[in-house]
């Protein structure tokens, strides 16, 4: 009863999902951006990227797009986990609690969507479960042999933004998955640039 209340308020149902179509795609340029230095090792991952989301692009027609841009969606919310892991977050005060501050709304952002938005259809399948235990795997290799990049915290953030992408991308109501592949493809390329210019 009380959460069909909710369900009908918009506020728990357009709110997160509007939250989700900007800040995720706000996410991946602000990392483009503030990446300065980027290893050689990411520039042919970055390049197979940008082509699988300007062929999903090209391909739109197709029902098979959908399942590239997700893979070129995921491969740059990774990308741009792990370089400001390991580039911005540990030199930057500021960016580390905004970082921390970001994750906290966008993973209750997820939770609200999945539980109160009917417009998401939202089940939990055995990819869930292996995210669970990735995050569970990591945090234990991570204390049990150390590392210099923070191997747990970049499984928890990439496994907060998959979570959102796919409810961007699911929401058929919404341009929302539309905007993050255009935003991934953009994001390569501004990584690719930097790559260049070096």
């Amino acid at each position: 009863m009380f959460v069909n209340s909710l369900r009908s308020k918009k506020p728990f149902t357009h709110g997160p999902l509007l939250l989700l179509k900007y800040a995720i795609p706000a996410y991946f340029i602000l990392g483009g951006i503030l990446v300065q230095s980027i290893s050689e090792d990411l520039q042919i991952e970055l390049m197979l990227v940008a082509v699988i989301l300007f062929l999903s692009w090209a391909l739109r027609k197709y029902e098979f797009s959908t399942y590239l841009v997700r893979i070129g969606i995921y491969a740059i919310a990774v990308m741009i986990v792990y370089l400001l892991e390991q580039k911005i977050v540990p030199d930057s005060k500021w960016f580390y609690y905004f970082d921390v501050g970001y994750f906290v709304v966008l993973a209750l952002t997820v939770a609200v969507v999945v539980r109160y938005a009917r417009q998401v259809g939202f089940s939990v399948t055995p990819f869930d479960y292996l995210m669970v235990v990735l995050v569970v795997v990591s945090g234990l290799v991570q204390k049990n042999y150390g590392s210099d990049t923070a191997l747990g915290y970049i499984v928890i953030k990439s496994v907060i933004l998959f979570y959102g992408c796919e409810i961007a991308v699911n929401n058929r109501r919404s341009d929302a998955g539309k905007l993050l592949g255009v935003t991934s493809f953009f994001t390569a390329i501004i990584l690719l640039v930097k790559m260049a210019s070096v």
